[in-house]
Formats: structure tokens, C-alpha cells, sequence
């Protein structure tokens, strides 16, 4: 508890009690609780010997200092042996809630699964899980931009670059498809925020493709981070 938690530093729900009842007649010889990232890598793990603790406080950071994505689910699973060998595990998933970040001067809300068609600007209305996902997203985003009343948004989609390995393809892919598909996707978000709710004065869309990774293009196993709408809270 609290689920979801959302760790932004604003002094509520930052950080998420994980609470732990463990019982074995031979008692526990050790035990592992291993969080991981949406992509099912490790990414934050609290181990020891005998029973383990009630409670363990997490901060949604990995243990290289990596705060959690917003609005996504990242799995949990607990593991123990017990001094006569037995191996008994429980999984479960702690949902994080859209985050507002602050970065300097201005607020930022990093969204990394908001679905969209491929190489589409439409949302993925083909699954009801993902239009179910999609929704309660962007309806969050909504309220939150609507308790920041008093700032203007910039919508900024964001980009995988394929062609990272060759400069001039990565140009031509870049300047004919990213930059274009990015600005018609953070078009779409910011429409239908304006449906929610949100005024359309407030806002504006950019589209910045593959210019502002948040990891190397080449890194394969993490590049989906890449691939993103942010919303950039600002003052005139």
C-alpha cells in the first residue's frame, strides 16, 4: 500500500509499503524479493538471511538510482527457502500512477505506454484491454493538467529511431516519418485531452522523433523508453 503509489516527491504516496507475512514450521533459511521493470529485467532486489522483515519501504528507484516509468505495472516476486530446502515464491504486480515531475523550471509528465496504431497516429482500438489502459491514462493526465491549472502544456511525442546504425538513413527516417508521425500522435493526445476537459488554449503539440532519447537508439533491450509522449508544464 499505497496502490498505485506514485513516487514525485510531493509529499503523498511517494513511497510504496510492501508488507510481508511469511510462516514455515522449520524456519526460513533466506529469502529474495525482487522487483522488476516492465520489460521483466531486474530492477531493484532486497535479500537476507532467516525470516524477513514485515515491511519493506520501496521509493519506486532502481538500484541504480532509476525512478519508476508512470502509469505502468512493475511485477514483484517474493522467494524463500525454508532450512530444510522447500522453495516457496509469490508474485504479484505494483501499479505505479501518472507521475508529475519537476526538472528545474518546469513540470514533466513522462508516459511510455500510451498505445498507438503501428506507424499510426490513432490510438489501438483493437484490444479492449489497450483502449481500457489508454483511457484511464489519458484521464489521468487530464485531472492532473487540470490541478495545474495555472500552466501552459506542451505536448511532445517521442520517437524510436531504427536506423541508428547509418547516419544518413537515420536522417532520412527521422526527417520523413518520425518528426511527422510524433507531431500527429502528440496531435491526437492533446485532442483528446481537449475532449476531457483540458483547454485547448493551454496546449500546444510538438513533434520531436527520435532527437531526445532518453537511452542510445542502439540500446535494444531499453529503446522502448524512447518511444513516448511527454507533457512539458510551463509559465508564461
Amino acid at each position: 500500500t499505497p496502490v498505485p503509489f506514485s513516487p514525485d516527491n510531493d509529499g503523498l504516496d511517494d513511497d510504496i509499503s510492501i508488507n510481508i507475512n511469511v510462516n514455515d514450521a522449520s524456519g526460513i533459511k533466506k529469502w529474495d524479493l525482487e522487483i522488476f521493470d516492465p520489460e521483466n529485467r531486474p530492477f531493484r532486489t532486497y535479500s537476507g538471511e532467516g525470516n524477513p522483515t514485515d515491511k519493506i519501504i520501496w521509493d519506486g528507484k532502481s538500484s541504480k538510482g532509476e525512478l519508476v516509468y508512470a502509469a505502468m505495472d512493475y511485477p514483484v516476486k517474493l522467494s524463500l527457502e525454508d532450512k530444510l530446502g522447500n522453495i516457496s515464491s509469490i508474485s504479484k504486480q505494483i501499479p505505479v500512477d501518472v507521475l508529475v515531475v519537476r526538472e528545474g523550471d518546469i513540470l514533466k509528465i513522462k508516459i511510455a505506454n500510451i498505445i498507438f496504431k503501428k506507424n499510426s497516429h490513432e490510438l489501438l482500438a483493437d484490444s479492449p484491454e489497450v483502449i481500457e489502459q489508454n483511457k484511464y491514462i489519458l484521464n489521468r493526465v487530464s485531472e492532473l493538467l487540470n490541478k495545474y491549472a495555472s500552466y501552459k502544456i506542451t505536448v511532445e511525442g517521442h520517437a524510436v529511431v531504427t536506423r541508428w546504425n547509418d547516419p544518413v538513413a537515420a536522417k532520412i527516417e527521422e526527417d520523413t516519418e518520425l518528426k511527422p508521425l510524433s507531431e500527429k500522435r502528440a496531435l491526437t493526445v492533446l485532442n483528446y485531452l481537449t475532449r476531457l476537459g483540458v483547454s485547448s488554449s493551454r496546449m500546444d503539440a510538438k513533434g520531436m522523433g527520435g532527437q531526445k532519447p532518453l537511452v542510445p537508439h542502439s540500446d535494444l533491450e531499453n529503446r522502448w523508453k524512447n518511444r513516448r509522449v511527454e507533457f512539458i508544464l510551463w509559465k508564461e
